[in-house]
């Protein structure tokens, strides 16, 4: 019995069972982010131009404000009015009142057009900046490049209004114009720091992705090395603060741009880094998943159980990439199916179909679940020393913990659980054992659009063969006249025509058997029924059928 059967014992009409395939616990859940649509949402470092003011000892009063207004109005000097105004901007800056800067600048340039080449681009550059973190790149871009075309280069502030210039060409698309930008700005060690990244973040959003990981690593190498080699980048103390605040970007983004390469082993290498070693970053419990997520993709589920497992714990950094527990959870599930961890797969899909605060996921899940009860009955179909007890409760216990579900994708829940309810009749009608193909075919025909077709049919042609067998005419009737009501006229396939066929076939032989006995009016009834499923026949076949000459 342990051998798969086909229903040999069949007339050369029916069709054997239909093959089946062993089905994925779940669809592979990919991760919807901007990264993944091929573009890094950063923005440069801020307040690298007057680093010193960032303690915001400068914040004025309102009445010192007031006097300094006052001031403005009342003398008729552009150079101290230009200087005055620009503490008023750099006040408001400071205190990230950037809508206001944006106002009071232009108000200011409105009323004075002419400014002090000293400090009027000051006040020029201020105006950028605030606009530039107000994500109007456009403007800034026009006022950085103002300050680089029509001011002195030799101005302290020209290398940064370059800097921004890049940035904000690089958030427009143009990013040939942002490279050659973020090579001419580079004159501070900070400038250079924030260059070298986001011209890894530039290369990287044009798609260079060997370009972006040069830029990246060479700033990493900077960090980590300092003076151990000749060619890398040595920092001051100060610029060396900004890169390692950079750092878990520009290494997380290493790995992306490996990822976007199809280098998974390497994409995984940088991941892990910024997850192990820069846990305190916000960009971490992303690099976590991604670990998980890449190690997946790569075939290591070990390392993705271990990763998705940590990501679990930092979830709530996660809300970027559109990721949750649910969705973790489920992927956990997906990995330890992949790596035939069965058990703990199973249990992995009963926590998310338990908890009801993960119960975005329970179709998702149910299919998981639904997928292992398949993978062992596969197993246990094929394995000559699994008791047929054990066999019982296996599908007994799928039955019960699988409900009835279709889903918008078409997928069936008990399909799987049919098809192995239909080997298993099977099974017993090559017994001999009619009692049990009974049992698990009106299992089959109770799950009904649930089922596969294929696996509805092969569960009615046992049915017919064990009344046929049992010599249950009665029974046998019964079951024609519930196949007839499948069918849906003028769409019967070969299988249906054959099944129609057989049945006219076994009413005729019977009635030829009683007809030899003297039961004339028996006879007659099981002719009557033959006759019924050969004009069905007639009515359903195709006009070229051969078989219409018989």
């Amino acid at each position: 019995m342990r051998k798969r059967n086909q229903l040999t014992r069949s007339l050369s009409l029916l069709l054997t069972l239909v093959a089946f395939s062993l089905p994925q616990a779940g669809r592979t859940q990919v991760a919807v982010t901007e990264e993944f649509e091929g573009k890094i949402e950063e923005v440069k470092p801020d307040r690298l131009f007057h680093p010193i003011l960032d303690t915001a000892s400068i914040w004025l009063t309102s009445e010192q404000e007031s006097q300094i207004r006052n001031l403005i109005s009342a003398i008729d000097d552009i150079t101290i009015q230009d200087a005055l105004e620009n503490v008023i901007i750099l006040d408001l800056y400071f205190e990230g009142e950037y809508a206001e800067v944006i106002n009071e600048a232009r108000s200011y340039i409105s009323r004075y057009s002419e400014g002090d080449p000293v400090f009027r681009p000051h006040i020029l550059f201020t105006l950028a900046e605030a606009q530039y973190y107000q994500g109007n790149y456009n403007e800034a871009k026009d006022l950085y490049r103002v300050i680089r075309d029509e001011h002195s280069r030799y101005s302290e502030i020209y290398p940064h209004a370059r800097h921004g210039l890049a940035w904000s060409y690089m958030h427009l698309g143009r990013y040939g114009e942002a490279s050659n930008e973020f090579y001419e700005c580079g004159v501070t060690d900070e400038l250079t720091v924030s260059m070298l990244f986001g011209y890894g973040v530039t290369k990287y959003n044009e798609g260079k992705y060997p370009d972006a990981i040069e830029s990246l690593i060479y700033l990493y190498d900077a960090v980590r090395y300092k003076e151990e080699e000749d060619d890398t980048l040595i920092l001051r103390p100060s610029a060396e603060e900004l890169a390692k605040e950079l750092l878990p970007r520009a290494i997380y983004y290493t790995g992306l741009s490996y990822y976007r390469l199809n280098e998974l082993d390497s994409a995984v290498r940088y991941a892990r880094i910024v997850a192990d070693d820069y846990s305190w970053d916000s960009i971490a419990p992303i690099a976590t998943y991604q670990t998980a997520w890449w190690s997946f993709l790569n075939g290591k589920y070990d390392r993705a159980i271990e990763y998705f497992n940590k990501s679990l714990n930092v979830v709530s950094g996660l809300e970027v990439i559109n990721q949750d527990s649910a969705s973790i959870f489920l992927m956990r599930a997906q990995s330890y199916y992949n790596s035939e961890d069965i058990e703990s797969a199973m249990s992995s899909y009963r926590i998310i179909i338990q908890d009801t605060s993960l119960q975005k996921a329970k179709a998702e899940a149910i299919k998981g679940l639904d997928a292992c009860y398949a993978y062992v009955a596969d197993s246990s179909f094929s394995d000559p020393t699994v008791m047929e007890d054990s066999l019982t409760r296996l599908l007994e216990h799928w039955e019960k913990e699988i409900p009835k579900v279709k889903t918008q994708d078409d997928y069936l829940s008990q399909a799987n659980l049919a098809h192995f309810m239909v080997r298993f009749a099977a099974e017993y009608y090559e017994k001999q054992n009619y009692e049990k193909v009974l049992k698990w075919t009106s299992k089959v025909i109770s799950i009904g659009n649930y089922a596969d077709e294929y696996d509805l049919y092969d569960a009615r042609k046992l049915r017919i063969l064990t009344y046929k067998d049992m010599e249950d005419w009665e029974g046998l009737a019964r079951e024609a006249e519930q196949f007839l009501k499948t069918f849906e006229v003028g769409k019967a396939s070969d299988a249906e025509l054959g099944i129609l066929l057989f049945i006219g076939v076994a009413q005729e032989e019977r009635g030829d058997d009683l007809y030899n006995s003297n039961n004339e009016v028996e006879a007659r009834r099981h002719y009557r029924e033959a006759v019924e499923m050969y004009s069905r026949w007639l009515e359903e076949a195709p006009p070229d059928n051969p078989r219409r000459e018989e």
